[in-house]
């Protein structure tokens, strides 16, 4: 199940526009990278005929000044956190107002979900501590699934 919202082609347009930077310049700022990224593969990136590899999108977030999650699609905040501050923020604390989504477990069933964040849902009550999770729920409808 995917949980992103947007398309990493739309995204990818849109931080472009956000910065006033074409294809060609895009392109150029990347050889101060390890990886050159074509002209034509990010005009490929923009038709949705390809998507990026992890250290591409590293390359693409650190020149837009975009959060990777927010590129790929995830309802996250676009703006960037500075390197300097990655992992010194505490995830609870980063996600204070939202609970991880764990994954999909079928209703009446014991079944049981793995334990790779898929997401993360905003909540609307005070929480105590930070052993809240959220899972979705799959149910049977005459014959046919809804989650």
């Amino acid at each position: 199940m995917d949980s992103r919202i947007d398309t990493f082609a739309n995204r990818l347009n849109i931080a472009m526009k956000k910065n006033n930077i074409n294809q060609v310049e895009l392109s150029e700022k990347t050889k101060a990278y390890p990886e050159f990224i074509s002209q034509s593969l990010i005009n490929k990136y923009l038709k949705g005929k390809a998507f990026a590899r992890q250290n591409k999108i590293y390359i693409l977030c650190k020149i837009l000044n975009i959060d990777e999650a927010w590129l790929m699609g995830f309802d996250v905040p676009m703006e960037r956190m500075p390197d300097e501050l990655r992992g010194t923020i505490p995830l609870d604390e980063l996600y204070k107002d939202k609970v991880p989504l764990l994954g999909v477990v079928k209703a009446g069933y014991d079944y049981l979900a793995n334990e790779n964040i898929q997401d993360y849902i905003p909540i609307s009550f005070n929480k105590e501590d930070n052993n809240y999770y959220a899972l979705k729920i799959k149910r049977r409808q005459h014959g046919n699934c809804d989650v």
